[in-house]
């Protein structure tokens, strides 16, 4: 049975922690004085969660199963509104670092489109996608149209959205050199 109560702890001790017997399983905590936030999970601890872990500012914290902790490579840098993965120093809005990183975009069932979009000042510019039909393109907004189409047989389409050919142009083309 799940408990559908929320507890607030006046309490003036900033480091007071509810005791197991104040709570029941399943109901939250907040201590007034430092907005610390308790559980009492199903081995009947008091566990802390939204609060610092003490190891480092801006740290993500998540569940490892029993408490809630941070990774000094996880971090959210508030000041700069940057997200940091594999590092604890984001340059970038979104930065990760791992060796042979990549990242997966995986749809919940087949069939669906995938993109990433850049803009200029919210104008959108360029789109890489994958559409239903599982071809990849580059798309410009400018155009409005793919302006490179990949096909999973290795089919690639400069102009067109159907290459037929390994290397298909529509269009005119300009060649340096031998062909």
């Amino acid at each position: 049975v799940m408990a559908n109560t929320l507890l607030l702890k006046k309490s003036g001790d900033a480091s007071e922690t509810p005791a197991a017997n104040e709570l029941l399983h399943g109901e939250l905590a907040i201590n007034y004085a430092d907005g610390k936030l308790f559980f009492k999970n199903s081995g009947n601890s008091v566990v802390e969660f939204l609060s610092s872990p003490g190891t480092g500012a801006g740290q993500v914290l998540f569940s490892n199963g029993s408490t809630m902790t941070g990774d000094s490579t996880f971090i959210y840098d508030d000041s700069n509104n940057r997200l940091g993965i594999g590092t604890s120093s984001p340059a970038a809005p979104l930065e990760i670092q791992a060796n042979g990183s990549h990242l997966i975009f995986d749809t919940p069932s087949a069939g669906q489109n995938s993109w990433i979009t850049w803009a200029d000042n919210g104008t959108l510019k360029w789109e890489i996608n994958k559409n239903t039909t599982q071809k990849f393109g580059i798309y410009s907004y400018t155009l409005g149209s793919n302006v490179m189409t990949f096909l999973e047989s290795g089919n690639v389409g400069i102009g067109t959205a159907t290459p037929s050919k390994l290397l298909h142009v529509e269009g005119d083309a300009l060649v340096t050199g031998t062909l």
